[in-house]
């Protein structure tokens, strides 16, 4: 098939749809492709293989050459199997292919598949006529380049001869960009017309009509806007200064809402405002780039996203009154010569729209100001007149307004067509006609001062006299005004003797003072306090300038004065070295003023002499530094707070103290971080500070750290207080005490462990004589028994025999309860109480176990005072004395005495004994005569573990432990001894003024019970027994069970059974705590009461904690028992009552 034998072109020439188009200057148009083409089949005229070309043709100095490199439009040469053979430089720039790429292509290479039909059809018929064709297009006809993009082209064709070859010489026209330039002309026709009717529609503004220029500038930026297709549109005026352009209004085109803008400041943009100062329009296509705009990218473009803006300076009569902005948001934008004349148009149309405001306002402000100048004439203070002057040269009022009634006390009425004569008294008329004549003589205005006097009074007026001539030049009228001035004047004689007080304060100040001529610096006058600073008279000053004289100690500092008053008209606080005649240069502040006296500029200079005050702030900034390396203290916590508690400073070591950072305690309160127990008394400390009642206060407190560990501190706090004696701040040292309080409270309880251990070691040597005394007690209550079962028949001697049981149950009693309270371990309680009782009893405690041959003497006396003590100590303290002195005396016969007497320690005591002060002491001496010490034992005989006894007799903690207690009580105790004869100790504790506690002792009877149901829990068989038989003859109805377990199940099975429970402490399997917060569980409102033989640590306070009512120390007796059941009862049915 040859090249041009396509199936399309012989269907085509076979006469179904065939071009013919080319011929009407339409080329290629009007026709598609067929189906296979658009898909992109392959056609034969993109695969043509070209043939070599005419070397001719390629010469560049060849015919054809030169014009085809100097066309303006592509140009390709064709053969008749549409292979291109040639091909210009626009064409290799158009197609985006090399020459040489191009002359080895088909010209269907350069064109869609879609045309491909249609140019074959063409070829043919141009090879069968050639002829030209003229330049066609069509809306699909287009140039296919080497990236694949269309381009929209119009084509022309001519037949080019060489030699006996034929060729189509295709000329090739790009209508992209004339068709942008249509486009580009359509929408500035469109822009054109939207501008020329937003013009119309402004100029019949009916807002422009009524003079609003806030509606007309608002309709002005909408139509803006929408006309030029911007962003925002804004209207800007000159303040009255022109030094800032306020924004009168702006509107969004997007949010079509309206606003405004802050003002804009010369002093910031001068490069902008010169700009529209200057130019007719100011074009910025690129903000960021525009040196006329430079300084508002950061503060306004930027901001608001605009990156052009087309601004049209508003001028009124030749000034800039203002501006039109458009502003497109985004990238850059050119402006048309278009848009900006329209730019410019909207300002002549905004300045029309200002001058008519302006007439408007204009017209108003000529109204108003004859409605004022009418408000004026007859509310003014100032008396005003006018006279008709007659032809006989007499004066007739025509105007007289009230001021001038009230000054003259005719009424206006009366005046108005009368001379000064007819109205006035005779010698006032004469004197104003003659003031009349002068001014009518004289032909001019004419001013004068004198005293009037009238009907109702005299006074001093100032009068102006205008004369006022008629077209011929005839004075024909008089104006007048006069003004009282009588109070004016007696101010001015007020003024002359403020200017002589002036001049006194100007020469007895302690500042120095100067007033030198402007012009030249010659001092005019000085005070006595510039002759004290420069150590000078002022006869040496005065006609000479501070420069002849040497004032300035730096002559720069005179330059810097002179421009600073140049630039600004005066100073204030200006520093500067003073150099006196004699002595040193002093620091000076001066104030310099340029004024006006007598017509002479003359420079005031007020100089303060500071070197006092320099050295005050020298040395508070060295007292700042010196409280900053104290705050900053790396060895002390230091902080300064809020009266509302707030951190306001802290040092590092109190953050390192407290585990926070400075930043995190400053977000907080020191409320927070203190301890709950600790903050009452911290918050009343700072409640008295507010109050003016402290001024200092310290205190020990407890912080929580951040990692929740407890600090403890002692605070110091001091009130830094306001002029008005409020609190500014408080200035807070805290040291931590966490390291001593623990240590002190290891210390406390290592010496309670040795304590307790020095009690059982005298426990254990008590032992023997206590296991002797309590088998002495029950062999008594044995014997008596068995007295009581053999008469049974007698009952009076029962009677007796079983009193006797019970006296000595009562000392098996005493003697349990003394022990226990010897050898119990617990926190120290200080009472106020009398030591009788603790000694009587210790030695009752001792006595039964000392030897038959040692004698016991006690001696009290009766005014021995109140002491502050722990009376379980004390009893220790006894033991621990009265035991030493035993063992002392083991080997022989011997004497114990115990003495309780009143002393006065006096200074003699006090310098032997420094831990004494002088006062009243209670003394208690314990002597003996045993063996006695040698000095080098007596020396250490408070020592810790220091013993002269033999192993296993003692450890040596008792005189050691005595002696910490005497610390512990604010006494001391003292010792003497002497080998052979024996020692003596005395103990010294300080009265306690107050009231002692009341010691209750003797028994009370048996309460009988209502029938209440009792349920009594012991494993003591036998005292289960006897005290469900006890209970039940004193009224009770009584369930005792010696199991705790089988007690629990009973009450679970009837808990309203039972309406108070007694249970023993100790008991197998469960205790009686336990047995008690079961029931309780059940029955919360059920009083449980706890009984014991040995509480050990448990005390009424803790039971009470655990829910149960009470604890009881066996053993009981009945009236003990019966009244603590019956108080229990009573209490609950009374908290019943009151619910």
């Amino acid at each position: 098939m040859r090249g041009w034998e396509h199936p399309a072109y012989m269907k085509e020439r076979a006469g179904e749809n065939r071009l013919s188009s080319w011929r009407t200057g339409n080329m290629l148009a009007g026709r598609k492709g067929s189906a296979a083409e658009e898909a992109g089949a392959p056609h034969v005229l993109t695969s043509i293989t070209p043939n070599p070309f005419s070397p001719e043709l390629l010469q560049p100095l060849g015919p054809l050459h030169a014009v085809l490199e100097a066309s303006p439009v592509a140009l390709v040469a064709v053969d008749r199997r549409a292979r291109i053979r040639l091909a210009n430089a626009e064409a290799e720039r158009l197609s985006g292919w090399s020459r040489e790429e191009l002359m080895t292509l088909p010209l269907g290479s350069l064109m869609p598949g879609r045309l491909h039909e249609r140019l074959a059809v063409f070829l043919e018929e141009f090879f069968t006529e050639p002829k030209a064709r003229p330049f066609g297009s069509a809306p699909d006809l287009c140039l296919v380049r080497r990236d694949g993009a269309e381009l929209p082209v119009e084509m022309g064709f001519s037949p080019l001869y060489l030699g006996d070859q034929a060729f189509v010489l295709a000329a090739i026209t790009d209508l992209g960009a004339r068709r942008k330039a249509e486009r580009e002309e359509a929408a500035r026709q469109q822009r054109t017309r939207a501008q020329s009717a937003a013009l119309m529609e402004l100029v019949g503004d009916a807002a422009s009509a009524v003079g609003d220029f806030e509606a007309g500038a608002r309709r002005l930026t909408e139509l803006a806007a929408v006309a030029v297709g911007v962003d925002q549109a804004s209207v800007w005026l000159l303040d009255d200064f022109g030094r800032t352009l306020v924004c009168a209004d702006v509107y969004a085109r997007e949010a079509k809402a309206h606003g405004a803008e802050q003002s804009l400041s010369r002093d910031f943009y001068p490069a902008y405002f010169a700009a529209i100062q200057n130019e007719k329009s100011v074009a910025i296509a690129d903000a960021g780039a525009d040196a006329r705009v430079a300084e508002m990218v950061a503060n306004y473009f930027a901001p608001h996203g605009i990156g052009a803006t087309l601004d049209a300076p508003i001028r009124i009569r030749g000034y800039v009154a203002g501006v039109l902005c458009l502003e497109h948001k985004g990238g850059a934008r050119e402006w048309t010569a278009d848009e900006q004349a329209f730019a410019g148009s909207l300002a002549d149309q905004a300045t029309q729209l200002l001058l008519h405001v302006e007439h408007t306002k204009a017209e108003q402000s000529a109204r108003d100001a004859t409605e004022r100048l009418q408000e004026i004439f007859a509310h003014t203070t100032e008396a005003i007149f006018s006279l008709r002057v007659t032809p006989a040269k007499e004066f007739i009022y025509e105007e007289f307004n009230p001021a001038a009634s009230a000054a003259s006390g005719v009424p206006s009425i009366k005046a108005c067509g009368r001379r000064p004569q007819d109205v006035m008294p005779a010698a006032t008329a004469a004197q104003l006609n003659a003031n009349y004549r002068r001014c009518l003589e004289e032909g001019r205005p004419i001013e004068y001062i004198e005293t009037v006097g009238f009907g109702a009074g005299s006074g001093t007026y100032s009068t102006f006299l205008i004369p006022i001539r008629d077209a011929g030049g005839r004075i024909h009228r008089i104006a007048g005004f006069a003004r009282d001035v009588t109070e004016q004047q007696r101010a001015e004689r007020a003024v002359q003797a403020s200017e002589e007080k002036f001049s006194k304060a100007f020469r007895s100040s302690p500042d120095a003072i100067s007033v030198s001529d402007a012009a030249n610096g010659v001092f005019m006058e000085v005070n006595e306090g510039f002759e004290r600073l420069f150590a000078c008279k002022a006869s040496e000053v005065i006609g000479k300038s501070s420069r002849e004289l040497n004032l300035w100690a730096t002559p720069e500092d005179r330059e810097r004065l002179l421009g600073a008053l140049k630039a600004k008209g005066s100073v204030k606080n200006f520093e500067a070295m003073a150099r006196p005649k004699s002595g040193a240069p002093r620091p000076c502040v001066l104030a310099a003023e340029t004024v006006e006296i007598g017509g002479r500029m003359c420079l005031v200079l007020v100089i303060r002499d500071v070197t006092e005050q320099r050295a005050a702030e020298q040395a508070l900034r060295e007292s700042e530094a010196r409280f900053r390396s104290y705050f900053e203290s790396p060895l002390i916590g230091m902080a300064i707070t809020a009266p509302d508690k707030r951190w306001l400073e802290v040092n590092d070591q109190l953050c390192r103290m407290l585990g926070y950072t400075q930043e995190e305690l400053r977000g907080m309160t020191w409320g927070e971080l203190t301890v709950e127990d600790d903050l009452a008394a911290n918050e009343d400390s700072l409640k008295r500070a507010l109050a003016g009642q402290l001024e200092t206060y310290a205190m020990d407190k407890r912080y929580r750290r951040k990692d929740g560990e407890i600090v403890h501190a002692s605070i110091a706090v001091r009130c830094i207080r306001k002029p008005d004696g409020a609190v500014d701040y408080f200035l807070t040292v805290v040291q931590d005490q966490t390291a001593r309080i623990e240590a002190e409270q290891a210390q406390a309880e290592l010496e309670s462990q040795l304590r307790q251990a020095q009690k059982l070691e005298a426990l254990g040597q008590l032992a023997g004589g206590i296991a002797h005394d309590f088998n002495n007690i029950l062999t008594a209550i044995m014997a008596y028994a068995e007295l009581a079962a053999m008469d049974l028949d007698n009952p009076d001697e029962v009677r007796q025999h079983l009193d006797q049981v019970q006296k000595a149950s009562n000392r098996a009693r005493d003697l349990v309860r003394r022990i226990l309270t010897f050898s119990r371990q617990r926190k120290q309680e200080r009472k106020a109480v009398p030591l009788t009782p603790v000694i009587e009893e210790a030695v009752n405690l001792v006595r039964s176990t000392l030897p038959a041959a040692i004698e016991i003497a006690v001696k009290i006396a009766a005014d021995a005072p109140v002491v502050l003590a722990d009376l379980s100590q004390i009893h220790q303290v006894l033991m621990n004395l009265c035991t030493n002195s035993a063992h002392a005396m083991r080997d022989r016969p011997g004497r114990l005495s115990v003495v309780l007497e009143r002393v006065t320690v006096d200074a003699a005591l006090v310098r032997a004994q420094p831990e004494l002060r002088e006062g009243s002491y209670a003394r208690l001496t314990v002597s003996d005569t045993g063996s006695g010490m040698a000095p080098g034992v007596l020396k250490r005989v408070f020592e810790p573990f220091f013993t002269t006894k033999a192993p296993g007799e003692g450890t040596g903690l008792g005189l050691s432990v005595v002696h910490g207690i005497m610390q512990d009580h604010e006494g001391a105790v003292t010792v003497e001894s002497e080998l052979g004869k024996g020692t003596t100790f005395r103990l010294y504790f300080p009265e306690q003024i107050g009231v002692e506690e009341a010691v209750t002792a003797g028994g009370s009877p048996m309460l009988r019970g209502k029938g209440e149901r009792v349920m009594f829990i012991d494993d003591e068989l036998a005292l289960c027994d006897s005290t469900r038989q006890l209970l039940d003859k004193l009224g009770y109805r009584t369930t005792a069970l010696s199991s705790p377990v089988a007690a629990l199940e009973r009450f679970r099975e009837a808990p309203g059974d039972f309406d108070i429970v007694i249970t023993d402490l100790s008991m197998p399997f469960m205790t009686g705590v336990d047995v008690g917060k079961e029931m309780l569980a059940l029955r919360p409102e059920l009083p449980v009461v706890l009984a014991s033989g040995f509480s050990g640590t448990w005390t009424a306070e803790k039971v009470r904690e655990q829910g149960l009512r009470d604890l009881l120390i066996k053993p009981l007796t009945a009236a003990a028992l019966s009244a603590a059941i019956r108080r229990v009862l009573d209490e609950r049915r009374a908290g019943e009552i009151r619910r």
